[in-house]
Formats: C-alpha cells, structure tokens, sequence
C-alpha cells in the first residue's frame, strides 16, 4: 500500500544538493528486532522517517484486535503524526529525520516536496482503500487484490507466469486481510484448485494469468 520514494537520489532537476543541505544530513539510522514497537500512536516525537532495511508494519489496535494498514518496505517513508502503531515486520533499520528539520530543508528544493505530498497522498488513498476493501468485499476477493497488488509491485516475472513472494507467515497474511489464518489457508488453496494461483515455496506464489485472476470474481 505505500509508495516508495528515494529520498538520496540527486535532484532530477540538475540543481545538486549542497553538502551540507544534504537529506542525509538530517536523518539518523535506528534498528530494532522483528516484532518490536517502533512508534505507539502517543508517540511524542514528530518524526518523518524512511525504511532502510526489513519490513515495519502500520497498524491500528483496539482491546484484542489488530489492523494492518500496510506493510512498508525499504525506500518507503511515513510518518509518527498518525495515530497507528508502527512495529518491525521483521529486524529493520530505519532513519529518522525530525518533522522540522526535514519540512526546512525541503522548502529549499520544490522538487522534494512535490514528490513528498504525492508519496504521502498515495499513501492515505491507498489505505482508505484497504479499508473499504475491508469494509465491503469478501475474504477471496480481498486476497485475489493483495495478491495482484503485490505481484505489480514487486513481482518477477517466472517461466509460468508472474512470481510473488510474500515473504510473510499465514498468520502475518491473515492479518493483512483481517480474518483468521485458517480462512486464508483454505481459500489460497481454492485459488490453487482453480488454477488460478500455484505454491512456488513458503510464502512465495506464481500467478499465471494476472487478468484471469483480476476478474475471477
């Protein structure tokens, strides 16, 4: 659901980055192990930070339910100004810039703050519409959209179509599509029995037909 978004890259417009206006300047690295809370929604701090290796998972959490909005992967970047949780998916650096320091030294560059409210609009459709998809559509039909989300987004192509890997645990994916692991479990292996999804190797898939799959429903 995120966008990436290179915030090391130079300048397109061929206005280099002075030494020391520098983005990475600005951030520092913090690391932290699989499953650990990175941010609470209480969080003090008004940080934008950017992943730089591992998965963080941005999720919603009331008494004994959880939401996950998104899994965010290297090169993705948000926010502590939400009220979600943010936890390590799984061991994951990430670097962080104070809100302030990062909104001065953008104002010197419009290119970076273009790409900076494009990245984060994209951000907040992306997550109403999971939350809709939540809302209105079927367990299948919201597993036949993650999957095809993730095959355009990170897919490799393979001899027999396109290869997905997951890189996540049943429970992880049930999560993801807010019901249990046992209704993922049977309905990936509905999708598997149609012909419309085949087991590469744990947690990873390989979609033949992407347009058949998009319109099984």
């Amino acid at each position: 659901m995120a966008t990436r978004m290179d915030l090391f890259r130079p300048v397109q417009s061929g206005r280099p980055l002075p030494k020391d206006l520098a983005l990475p300047d600005i951030f520092a690295p913090r690391s932290y192990a699989r499953r650990e809370i990175i941010f609470d929604p209480h969080a003090k701090e008004d940080l934008v930070f950017v992943v730089a290796s591992g998965r963080v998972r941005i999720f919603f959490a009331h008494e004994d339910k959880e939401l996950t909005l998104s899994i965010l992967r290297p090169g993705d970047i948000y926010s502590t100004h939400t009220r979600a949780w943010v936890q390590a998916y799984k061991n994951s650096t990430i670097l962080v810039a104070d809100t302030g320091a990062f909104r001065k030294h953008i104002e010197e560059y419009p290119e970076l703050t273009l790409t900076m409210a494009r990245v984060l609009g994209d951000l907040l459709k992306k997550s109403y519409s999971h939350i809709l998809s939540l809302a209105f559509k079927n367990v299948r039909r919201r597993l036949e959209e993650f999957l095809l989300h993730e095959a355009r987004r990170s897919g490799r192509p393979h001899p027999h179509g396109t290869l997905v890997d997951l890189d996540m645990t049943g429970e992880q994916l049930a999560a993801m599509l807010g019901t249990t692991r046992q209704t993922v479990s049977s309905t990936l292996g509905e999708l598997i029995n149609e012909g419309l999804l085949a087991k590469e190797g744990r947690g990873s898939y390989i979609i033949p037909d992407m347009n058949r799959l998009r319109h099984s429903g």
